[in-house]
């Protein structure tokens, strides 16, 4: 289904319509819902209320980014791809070549910059955005090259389209000899062929080539890999948001909670939380109800519930995501 700027739509999950004010890659887009917080939705999780508003006009969501029209860019998280986090992938061509790819199984977009080292020198290979869910290659290298090089450096920042918020930026350096392909390639659905793949969220600085060459190169699906355990926590209390909580309106305080809401959830997105924790009081119930409705909107949230009464009381839910 392509969905267009504009067009009326029905959440499948919950009661509610609204209109679709962006399209944020090929699989997601932004829906308002009349409330002031639009939410991204997959396009699983809605469904047209007219047909005849195609009428409006902007993108398609399938091939509506720049990303999506490269003929470079394909889809890697189809039938358990070893993907796990955002990586570098090599893949070897004929005449002692070899194709960089950058690739984004993430749920998040990403600007992205390589670099590579010969010696005390850094050289610039390649910069861009990579949608949620696609390769890229970025360069080729010859095998002269690869010999020259001690290091790729990668630098990342994830970005939420619509949040707003910014992210703490990743950077990973991967020591680089020839014996960091030594071991054979294996076969990457993502791809298409064999490759050799490392994760730049491993901190492989601190890991010896040995075990890059006895790890990283294995194929791994998303269920044989052990989920990270991150544990988020926010105090919505206005006095831990703003400077001076009694000269701030009521209304403007119930729009400040919320917007700390959207961010610690963006911020859950980003670093894959497992759950959160959102202290929102007791008081007259208006803040927690307006924040399970949000929670309910939220594509990534999997559930919540009242949290540890012995150490919050009456007054937290703990979200648990997908």
């Amino acid at each position: 289904m392509n969905y267009r700027v504009g067009q009326r739509v029905r959440n499948l999950h919950h009661v509610g319509e609204g209109v679709i004010i962006a399209l944020l890659d090929a699989r997601t887009v932004e829906v308002d819902f009349g409330d002031d917080f639009p939410i991204d939705m997959d396009i699983d999780d809605i469904i047209p209320v007219d047909g005849a508003e195609s009428k409006y006009h902007g993108g398609s969501a399938e091939g509506s980014t720049e990303e999506n029209h490269d003929p470079d860019v394909r889809k890697p998280l189809t039938l358990g791809s070893a993907l796990l986090d955002v990586s570098l992938v090599f893949v070897a061509r004929d005449d002692d070549r070899y194709k960089l790819i950058m690739a984004n199984p993430e749920p998040t977009q990403v600007l992205y910059a390589v670099y590579l080292r010969e010696k005390n020198r850094y050289q610039g290979l390649a910069s861009g955005l990579l949608n949620s869910g696609t390769v890229k290659e970025i360069a080729t290298l010859s095998g002269a090259e690869l010999d020259r090089t001690r290091s790729f450096l990668v630098q990342v920042i994830n970005y939420v389209p619509g949040k707003g918020h910014p992210h703490s930026p990743l950077t990973s350096e991967l020591p680089w000899t020839r014996n960091s392909i030594r071991m054979p390639a294996r076969f990457l659905e993502a791809v298409g062929e064999p490759a050799w793949v490392f994760s730049l969220r491993k901190n492989i600085q601190q890991e010896s080539i040995e075990t890059l060459a006895s790890s990283e190169f294995l194929r791994v699906t998303r269920e044989e890999q052990p989920q990270r355990e991150v544990h988020l926590e926010a105090d919505l209390h206005l006095e831990e948001l703003v400077d001076y909580p009694d000269k701030i309106p009521a209304g403007e305080a119930l729009r400040i909670q919320l917007e700390e809401v959207a961010r610690v959830l963006s911020d859950a997105l980003v670093n894959h939380a497992s759950s959160l924790v959102l202290i929102h009081g007791i008081g007259e119930g208006k803040l927690r109800q307006e924040v399970h409705a949000m929670l309910k909107r939220t594509p990534h949230v999997k559930s919540f519930e009242a949290a540890d009464s012995r150490k919050y009381g009456q007054g937290a839910t703990k979200v648990f995501f997908q």
